[in-house]
């Protein structure tokens, strides 16, 4: 019996008995243990049981072929383990705001999602989704706030104190995603769907470019995906603030009928002018271009 105290084998099982049985009693008290806390115990307890099982072949009696094979089994499940504990949605620890939560990111076949819990602390976190806001300054000084909570959010970009506007992705075909457009008038604890076209909802394929220039303006640049008929199939422009949308017209002069032309970025405010950057072909080199709308972005013309 003392020898059984003594051996890597009473350690290993004790602590993964204990790790189950408390493991259980957070779960129900809405917590989970956090994953570097989980592979740091699945390392332990492979640890202790291939040690212990190795010192206890040594020493008993019987056939070496079963010692061997009890062996290989233990360190083939630990392997097993690790692995399927490396395919689990990732974790790393973030501050938003002042407070610290648990960033999990887990990948699909069509999309990377992320969503935020609880940190308690080094070895557990909340196991609900938690709603948090992320403000940060980008370029120009204008503030985007990202907000995740068991959905999408593609685009968000504050205008005021109170005004949010954001593209939330609500299903996905193919490789096209179904979003709303999405305002909120209390700081975002509420939003609501403004489009107000028939379906409701936008179509666009994924990757593409968005960006409103004021709580009015906003544009949706759609590539599309190579090789199809529909690569450039949606420049939009919004100009009542995300309730309706409308083909972009671009017109460029002086160079004969184009067969094609780049757009370079979706257009931006300059010296208060609303304009866009293209590039069209000049013999074997392109020539970069700038457009200018007078009409709220419904058309751009050199």
């Amino acid at each position: 019996m003392k020898s059984l105290l003594k051996s890597p084998l009473f350690y290993g099982i004790s602590y993964l008995i204990l790790y189950i049985v408390i493991g259980l009693i957070l779960y129900n008290l809405g917590y989970v243990y956090l994953q570097g806390f989980r592979v740091f115990s699945l390392l332990l307890v492979s640890a202790l049981l291939i040690v212990g099982l190795v010192l206890y072949i040594k020493d008993k009696e019987g056939s070496a072929l079963d010692q061997v094979i009890m062996l290989i089994v233990l360190v083939i499940v630990s392997i097993v383990i690790l692995f399927i504990e490396a395919l689990l949605p990732r974790e790393r620890i973030v501050t938003i705001g002042n407070e610290k939560q648990v960033e999990v990111t887990s990948n699909t076949f069509l999309k990377e999602n992320v969503d935020y819990y609880q940190y308690v602390n080094i070895f557990v976190r909340g196991k609900e989704i938690k709603k948090v806001n992320e403000v940060y300054k980008y370029d120009n000084n204008t503030e985007t706030i990202i907000e995740d909570d068991t959905t999408d959010i593609l685009y968000e970009q504050r205008f005021s104190d109170t005004n949010i506007i954001r593209l939330r992705l609500i299903d996905y075909i193919s490789y096209k995603d179904i979003v709303v457009v999405e305002k909120s008038t209390d700081n975002g604890v509420s939003f609501n769907n403004i489009l107000e076209n028939d379906e409701k909802y936008l179509t666009i394929n994924r990757e593409a470019d968005v960006t409103f220039v004021s709580e009015d303006i906003g544009f949706i640049f759609d590539l599309g995906l190579l090789g199809r008929d529909d690569r450039y199939k949606k420049f939009l422009v919004t100009t009542d603030g995300g309730k309706t949308f409308s083909d972009v017209s671009i017109t460029i002069n002086g160079y004969g009928d184009l067969d094609y032309y780049y757009i370079n970025n979706t257009p931006y405010l300059k010296d208060d002018k609303l304009v866009l950057d293209v590039s069209v072909p000049v013999e074997n080199d392109l020539k970069d271009i700038v457009l200018v709308s007078n009409d709220n972005g419904l058309t751009f013309i050199n």
